[in-house]
């Protein structure tokens, strides 16, 4: 069974199932045992049990299922397990549920546990063992005398309550060392193994299928006679049904000491008890049809009772002590809703009157809706939202604030929140969005597990928590740049610090997250960045150290930077990558003594230094003392126009690109700790030390502030409700005045000396009073910023610990730690100050009880304080200090119990004048404010010390802070679930206060203020009651229902927990399905090199086209040159037509070999991933994958028409397998591992398009499908988790049915793997039926069809086997290792041969490429493949040979260009330079640099006069700054130069083939000799802007008066362009024209913004032709002799490359069209064809051929026009 069943077949499972029994543990077929596990007699139960054993408790275990891929599929509530631990061992019991959603969760519960402990997926609870005798648990090893034990687990319960998930089957179980195990049973019965069934019968219970029904005697223990069962034998339930025992950890599993504690089941609604006699009336209050209130009402006998009755006041108080009860009341009530836990305590038993009102709670009660606090002293906690350019001026700045993650709208000042930690977030990271890449946000916070939340932005939805074991905090992130890498840098717990990598591509799709790495370091790290073109490598920096990392075989290995000795460069204190040209990163680091060093990412080298100053040193004044010390920089960002730095002087500067001098300076309150820039570069974040983060506008040189807080700790808060203000007294030395609504800070109040610590605002006017850690008392007036009153010795210099005015305003009271009291006349306050009236010494309890130690009523009449001493309560008159009560809760109030002294007083508002005290044991005491008697206890409000409490004015809620929670209880604390919890403070809360119009709670920390909205508003307020006697209130929560749905957030924390390491994945839960085909690295190791990975491509097909009419058209696609190594099986051939069928990126080429005739296939938009071919080679059927809107769909082609007959759509992603069956009947397509499908699809019959049969999904992604060749209806799939299925289709008439069997793959070819995980990879069939099926370590296994079992292996390869075919009793297997090998099969058969001893190689020929596709004929002899290198090779076993049919780039193609020869050449991202035949278009010859790019290449001009070297030459640059120049004649590297340090972005020979121009991403420009290798000049007018294009003329042309015939041009990627005299034999370089193209205001950025060309008119010598980006688009013709622009081109799209020949020119666009202009006229024609942007596109000098280049694709194109 794999999950579970359909319900109506699920009523075997009831009442209950026998698992032993079910899965027959008894002889192991369908369970499985490890290690020691015996059958023993065990003389108490007089049966037979289990005995394992052991000292690993992992190494010895039963499991049931056998496998764990299988499933239980019990669907049962309750879990029954019989079991006895053995005398001084641990245990662990495992047990694998499954959600409804699919989760799989693991519930472990051991004595091995210390305490509880959570992730996403596993819950692990600790148990006590109570030994015979005992009634109190033990943790740690089992004790010698035990009981046997029955343990239930409700497993709704746990789902729901812990990870929020819904219950849906059970799945594993795992029953580990050292236990005696008798049996397990599932059930949705909760079973009471006390109850006999005389006993049932007698209680009315007449069904077992009734909760609390007597457990049947198979379940059951054996119970001796004259014995009770309680007597033998323990339950133990969990959830528990006892109290919380604090010597316990928390959720622990534990029996219950008290077997007097019974569970009485009721529903909807409360039970009241009424006791007039001996028999016991209950009434039970449910909801009938008609939603009114009903009550049935039954006689109950107690078999158990002990009554001490007294009257008092109407009330009657009942003792019980009851062990048994039932509830029968209806036959109607079919579903018992909530549970309700009687203990042995005094109750009061009310009377109950039908009509009154059932209320509940609003759940959640509240919301949070702003906050006021910026965590600004830590870095990288405050960044721009990624998509915050797109959003219209409305940006969102994102920042950390205590425990929530804060996301605001610039434009509107609303915020939305990230809630879930529960200590100070301390790092923020966001991936880069592109395209329709989701935004992903990660955060960590501080405290023990290094939590980090990864958060799905659009939702505010928490899609996984990670968690390290040895982790104490994380205080920097940093994202890859597609969101699939995640770089953690923390504590461990020797205070080292760690370096953890995670790989995050499937946290959105399934909440999956795994270390691929980790690393401790001794060096302080204060930045790590990721790089933004490799994942596998980050640089980071800190105090003396730039150290880069890199991730390589699960190792991350860092190499330091070798700092220069000569310059105290100071501490580095940020780090950050500038793109400096195509794949070429540089790295750029502040330091404290402001410098800014530029590092070569590649050499690990410094390359410059540049020191910044202040501007006032840029001084020239000989008078002026000039201060040369430099900037101290904490943070530096670099875009395509500035450079943001901020420094301790609190100075936000922008300067230019050469750091000459800053052109923007914003000054700041404190230091700038951290700036973030949008993607546009418009606006500029910064954060600082003040606790401000506001943002510069640079384009309006605006500066907005957008949030304030206090820098040290909040001490104190108080709230004017009139004018809807909050001030705020810090350890920062302010006391600041908030507005409410908008946020924004009114008021500063700076006390330099002095720091208050007691705060209090008067309840009408606009006025505060402040105490001071001096003692001293002052009173404020806000709005005129004056003082007006100061009492400096009233205190005696102790710190005044509380304030507060009374109701009316005339009083104010002081208290401070000393214990004195001090009474203020504030009735004339705005005229007469506040004069002192009385002081009262030793009046106070000393100490420092805090602000929350004195009260005042509502009346203003009385205050309450604690005092004179610890253990008292008084309460005194506002108007004199004259004491009228005085409570001694040490004696005067019966708390049975310890001494509680109290911490917290408050008054409740009338009617009800309680008292509420908060005491040290976090005891919450209502007493009545007139008479000080007691009236009820609630018993632990909060674990740990509880802060503040505040009451509703119509006393209906009443909210507590304590843990850092915020808990929201029914002042009654009648409610069966007492209160609600939030989260978000990481601090202890230090006020809690309503707004007037109780629609808001503000809660105040020590380091942030929340306002939440209060949605619990009820106007019926609540009588007084007075009682002498205490009502104990159980905080247990009970059931509310009887399946317990998920909450809509999960329930907070009560403490903070430590946590699990992040690597445990539970069984099955870790597919290739979850990962995100955008996100796809070398780390996710579960995508096999046979699954097909589509190219990430952002691009989308143009919407609009303008295509030529018929017969009109300026160009037609010639040839298409390259095949697609990435595609998988995207491969056939034909051996009898020789028709050869391959894909090029989205085109499929049809070629027959024996004319070379091709035909090319446009009909798929994105790129193809694999072909099928029918067996009558009549039909080809394509596959390409999904891209935004556009669909995945599979094209079904007529070969010999070429015409495209049926449109198959079914698959989500992309298809990354297909096959026809034998008859041509079926074809199968596999859907890839983000979707894991299968569809089955009739064939084409020429007439109607083919019908989707039948489809479904699998557990495992499937790699390649095959079919048997002997039965047209059975296939197998081959897939990842060695995954290998047998399927078969049955033909039901009209309908197709699926049926599979699953093959079970022995264990040895595991141990082969050497602990690697088997991934099947390929496959193929016999004629005699034997399946073949190769891996991804190079096995081949063969299996039995008629059995589906494998009854042999042997290792065919050294690598990962791709391609494999059976024929003749050969078997041929290629793939990773680039060889083809072929096996005879002789013997495979013989029962003999296990390893394949007997097979032997027989041939073996290898290619340059891992083997990716193949297609070979009926006897093996011949064949051709395709692979990686974008290659198809011809191979014949008999001459041993191999040819290479097709030639292509296996990278982006990056430049092109022709010779007058008939030749030109291509070069590659791969270093890879390909010389071609113009007129054959096959590949005359290859040169290849390891390890760099190819970033340009171009031939000389074979027209010119040469005096020195061979007539052709091709010169070709490279990422790491060097020139090559190849002898093409004699196929030599003539000469290496390297006149840069950058990449070389541009290159052109001069007029005269002497030198060689070369441009670099920097903006300089070389000029070199060809004869001596010399650099003759370097210009470096164009610095800070990679150079674009470089082009050279030798006409005539008349500029200014003079005439020039050698003109050299550099366009830069700044739209600047420069034209020159050049002679550079006789250094003549003159510039005669400077020219700079208008855009919008910094938007100029090459990364963002199209690139700028320009190049010299092939007609007019006088004018220059520029395309790029600008404020329209558009080709501009300038005239060099006018200068200005002449004539302008309107383009409907942005150019990404542009060529010209005569008056034509070719515009290459990122939307995937290559457009043909008439520059005469101004027309224009689209082609559509290319999958990607292109990016390169060259006229022919003939210009008869126009070549197009996207991606690795090339097309040729015939020029229909200009002929």
């Amino acid at each position: 069974m794999n999950g579970p069943q359909n319900p109506n077949r699920l009523l075997w499972q009831h009442p209950f199932v026998n698992v032993f029994k079910q899965f027959k543990v008894e002889n192991w077929k369908k369970a499985s045992k490890e290690g020691d596990v015996t059958s023993v007699m065990d003389k108490h139960l007089k049966c037979t049990v289990f005995k394992i054993q052991g000292s690993i408790p992992a190494g010895n275990f039963i499991q049931l299922p056998r496998t764990s891929t299988q499933s239980l599929g019990l669907t049962g509530r309750f879990l029954y397990f019989m079991f006895k631990p053995l005398p001084a061992k641990y245990f662990v019991i495992h047990v694998d549920t499954v959600s409804e959603d699919g989760l799989v969760v693991r519930i472990s519960f051991s004595n091995l546990f210390k305490e509880f402990k959570s992730t996403s997926t596993w819950l692990q609870f600790p148990f006590a063992c109570q030994p015979v005798g005992a009634k109190t648990n033990f943790m740690g090893p089992a004790p010698v005398a035990q009981k046997w034990t029955t343990l239930v687990l409700d497993l709704h319960y746990i789902l729901s309550m812990y990870i929020n998930r819904k219950f849906s089957h059970l799945k594993n179980i795992r029953i580990c060392a050292n236990v005696l195990i008798k049996n397990c049973f599932t059930s949705d019965i909760s079973y009471d193994p006390r109850i006999s069934i005389i006993q049932a019968r007698k209680m009315g219970i007449t069904s077992v299928d009734e909760n609390s029904a007597p457990m049947p005697r198979e379940m059951n223990f054996f119970v001796p006679k004259n014995k009770e069962w309680d007597d033998c034998y323990d339950i133990v339930r969990f959830p528990l049904d006892s109290p919380a025992d604090p010597s316990l950890p928390f959720d622990s599993i534990r029996s219950c000491s008290d077997p007097n504690i019974t569970m009485v089941e009721s529903a909807k609604g409360d039970i009241h008890v009424f006791a007039d006699k001996p028999d016991i009336v209950v009434h039970r209050h449910y909801s009938s049809s008609t939603g009114k209130p009903s009550v049935a009402s039954t006689d109950l006998k107690l078999m158990k009772t002990t009554f001490e009755g007294k009257e008092k006041g109407g009330e009657l108080y009942l003792k019980l002590s009851v062990w048994l009860a039932w509830i029968n009341s209806k036959p109607e009530i079919n579903h018992l809703a909530s549970k309700h836990y009687m203990t042995n305590h005094i109750a009061p038993i009310k009377h109950y009157h039908s009509n009154a009102p059932i209320k509940t709670l609003p759940d959640p009660i509240l919301k949070l809706r702003r906050v006021i606090g910026f965590g600004g002293q830590i870095k990288n906690i405050s960044l721009w939202h990624p998509g915050s350019s797109l959003h219209g001026g409305n940006d969102i700045i994102v920042y950390a604030c205590n425990s929530v993650v804060v996301a605001m709208e610039t434009a509107t000042g609303h915020q939305h929140f990230f809630i879930g930690h529960t200590e100070s977030v301390t790092a923020i990271a966001f991936n880069q969005m592109h395209g329709a890449a989701p935004c992903i946000l990660a955060s960590a916070q501080s405290g023990a597990g290094g939590i980090v939340r990864i958060w799905r932005f659009e939702s505010q939805k928490c899609a996984a928590v990670i968690r390290s074991q040895h982790a104490t905090k994380m205080n920097l992130l940093s994202f890859s740049r597609s969101g699939a890498i995640l770089v953690g840098v923390g504590r461990d717990g020797h205070g080292k610090n760690l370096i953890i990598v995670w790989d995050t591509s499937g946290a959105l799709r399934h909440g999956s997250v795994t270390v691929i790495a980790k690393a401790h370091s001794d060096v302080e790290i204060h930045r790590i960045e990721v790089c933004p073109v490799d994942d596998t490598r980050m640089v980071s920096c800190g105090r003396d150290n730039l150290r880069f990392w890199r991730v390589r075989s699960n190792q991350l290995r860092s190499c330091p930077v070798a700092v220069p000795t000569d310059r105290k460069i100071g501490e580095f204190s940020d780090v950050t990558f500038a793109r400096a040209g195509i794949k070429e990163t540089s790295v750029f680091t502040c330091t404290k003594a402001g410098y800014i060093v530029e590092v070569d990412f590649h050499k690990v080298t410094i390359t410059s230094i540049h020191r910044l100053f202040p501007s006032n040193n840029t001084s020239t004044d000989d008078s002026t003392m000039i201060d040369f010390t430099g900037l101290s920089l904490n943070t530096v960002r670099f875009t395509d126009s500035y450079v943001a730095t901020g420094s301790d002087d609190g100075f936000l500067r922008l300067w230019p690109l050469d750091l000459s001098s800053a052109f923007i300076e914003a000054e700041h309150e404190g230091s700038v700790s951290d700036i973030d820039i949008t993607p546009d570069g418009v606006k500029v974040l910064a954060s600082t030390t003040a606790g401000t983060i506001g943002y510069l506008d640079v384009a309006t040189r605006k500066y907005s502030t957008l949030m304030r807080s206090h820098t040290s700790v909040i001490r104190d808060t108080c709230i004017d409700g009139l004018r809807r203000t909050i001030s705020t007294c810090s350890d920062d030395h302010t006391i600041r005045v908030w507005d409410i609504d908008t946020l924004r800070q009114f008021y500063d109040f700076a006390t330099v000396d002095e720091t208050p610590t007691a705060l209090a605002c008067h309840p009408l006017l606009e006025i505060f009073a402040c105490g001071f850690e001096t003692g001293t008392v002052r009173v404020f007036h806000v709005s005129s910023t004056s003082v007006l009153s100061e009492h400096p010795q009233v205190h005696s210099g102790s710190k005044v610990a509380a304030i507060v005015f009374t109701a009316s305003g005339e009083r104010l009271i002081s208290a401070c730690e000393k214990g004195t009291l001090a009474l203020f006349d504030t009735s004339d306050i705005e005229k007469a100050g506040a004069p002192m009236i009385r002081i009262l010494t030793k009046t106070a309890a000393r100490g420092a009880y805090g602000p929350r130690s004195i009260a005042t009523s509502h009346d203003g009449r009385w205050v309450a304080y604690i005092g004179p001493n610890e253990f008292t309560i008084s309460i005194a008159s506002s108007a004199t200090l004259n004491q009228v009560m005085r409570i001694d809760v040490s004696t005067g109030v019966n708390l049975k119990s310890k001494i509680d002294p109290p911490l917290r007083v408050l008054f409740s508002p009338p009617p009800v004048n309680h008292l509420l005290v908060v005491t040290k044991g976090n005891r919450l005491l209502k007493l009545d404010s007139k008479t000080g008697s007691l009236i009820s206890v609630t018993e632990n409000i909060h674990r740990g010390n509880t802060n503040v409490v505040c009451v509703t004015d119509d006393c209906s809620h009443l909210v507590s802070a304590g843990d850092k929670l915020i808990k929201v209880w029914d002042y009654k604390m009648s409610k069966d679930l007492d209160h609600q919890a939030f989260i978000g403070h990481s601090s202890p809360v230090h006020r809690i206060m309503f707004t007037p119009d109780r629609l808001s709670l503000i809660t105040a920390s020590e380091g942030a203020i929340f306002i939440w909205d209060f949605l619990g508003n009820s106007h019926t307020p609540i009588a007084p009651v007075t009682m002498d006697t205490t009502h104990v209130i159980g905080l247990g929560r009970s059931g509310s229902e009887e399946e317990p749905e998920p909450r809509e957030s999960p329930p907070a924390p009560t403490a903070p927990t430590r946590v699990n390491e992040s690597t445990w994945v539970p069984p099955d839960t870790l597919r290739t399905s979850d990962l995100d085909a955008s996100n796809v690295s070398e780390f996710t190791v579960d995508v096999v090199v046979s699954h097909f990975v589509p190219t990430t491509n952002y691009t989308q097909l143009a919407s609009r086209t303008y295509t030529a009419p018929s017969g009109e058209e300026g160009l037609k696609l010639k040839a298409v040159v390259g095949y697609n190594g990435n595609g998988r099986h995207n491969l056939c051939w034909n051996p009898y037509t020789g028709t050869l069928a391959y894909s090029c990126g989205n085109v499929v080429v049809i070629e027959i070999l024996q004319t070379s005739e091709k035909q090319y296939l446009l009909e798929h938009e994105e790129e193809i991933s694999c072909l099928a071919i029918q067996h009558d080679g009549e039909i080809l059927a394509s596959a390409s994958g999904s891209n935004g809107l556009v669909q995945s769909i599979i094209c079904l082609w007529d070969i010999n028409t070429g015409v495209c007959r049926a449109k198959l759509k079914h698959h989500e992603y992309s298809v990354v397998s297909m096959a026809y069956s034998r008859d041509d009947r079926f074809l199968v397509t596999v859907g890839d591992y983000q979707e894991n499908s299968l569809a089955v699809w009739s064939a084409f019959d020429g007439e109607s398009p083919p019908m989707l049969l039948a489809s479904t999904k699998t557990n495992h992604s499937i790699n390649q499908v095959t079919w048997d060749p002997s039965n047209p209806n059975e296939f197998v799939t081959v897939g990842s988790s060695s995954s290998l299925l047998f399927w078969m289709l049955e033909e039901v008439g009209e309908q197709v049915k699926l049926h599979l069997h699953e093959g079970e793959v022995p264990d040895a070819i595991e141990k082969d793997g050497n602990k690697k995980k088997i991934h099947f990879t390929a496959a193929c069939f016999n004629e005699d039926r034997t399946l073949y099926a190769g891996t991804n370590i190079g096995v081949v296994t063969a299996w039995d069809t008629t059995t589906n079992e494998c009854f042999l292996h042997w290792r065919a390869d050294s690598a990962e086997i791709v391609v494999m075919q059976a024929r003749a009793w050969r078997l041929l297997v290629a793939g990773v290792s680039r060889s083809a090998r072929i096996w005879s099969l002789a013997g495979s058969k013989d029962p003999t041969n296990e390893s394949g001893g007997m097979f032997v190689l027989e041939h073996e020929l290898s290619v340059h490429g891992e083997i990716i596709s193949g297609s070979f004929d009926e006897s093996l002899d011949i064949g051709i493949v395709g692979t990686t290198s974008s290659t198809v090779w011809y191979m014949d076993w008999n001459e041993r040979s191999t040819i290479k049919l097709v030639s292509g780039h296996k990278d982006k193609i990056n430049g092109i260009s022709f010779d007058n020869n008939g030749h030109f050449a291509t070069c590659s991202e791969d270093g890879v330079v390909q010389l071609w035949s113009e007129h054959t278009l096959e590949m005359a010859a290859q040169f290849q640099v390891l390890g760099q790019s190819c970033t340009s290449v171009v031939f000389s001009h074979s027209s010119a006069t040469q005096t020195v070297g061979p007539p052709n030459m091709v010169a070709a640059g490279y990422s790491d700054g060097t020139i090559r120049v190849f002898d093409i004649d004699k196929l030599i590297l003539k000469l290496k130069l390297q006149p840069h340090p950058t990449v070389v972005t541009s290159l052109q020979f001069s007029s005269d083939n002497n030198t060689l121009l070369s441009g670099a991403s920097d903006g300089t420009i070389a000029v070199t000799s060809l004869a001596t290798g010399v650099t003759l000049r370097v210009l470096r007018d164009h610095k800070g802007a990679p150079i674009n294009n470089i082009s050279v003329s030798a006409r005539e042309i008349s500029v200014c008066g003079g005439n020039f015939t050698r003109l050299s041009l550099f366009c830069s990627a700044d739209r600047r362009v420069s034209v020159w005299d050049t002679e550079w034999q006789h250094d003549v370089c003159n510039m005669i024209d400077w020219l700079t193209f208008p855009a919008p205001c910094f938007a100029n950025h090459h990364k963002f913004v199209p690139p700028s060309f320009c190049k010299f008119h092939p007609t007019d010598p006088d004018l220059l032709v520029y395309c790029g980006y600008g404020l329209t688009k558009s080709l501009q013709l300038y005239s060099l002799a006018k200068r200005k622009v002449v004539k302008t081109i309107p383009l409907p799209n942005w150019a990404d490359c542009f060529d010209l020949h005569g008056q034509l020119c070719v515009v290459g666009t990122s939307s995937r069209l290559v457009e043909l202009v008439d520059v005469t006229h101004g027309t224009f024609q689209d082609y559509v064809g290319h999958g990607r942007d292109v990016t390169q596109a060259a006229f022919s000098p003939s210009g008869k051929l126009l070549l197009t280049a996207s991606g690795g694709e090339l097309f040729v194109w015939d020029v229909c026009v200009g002929k």
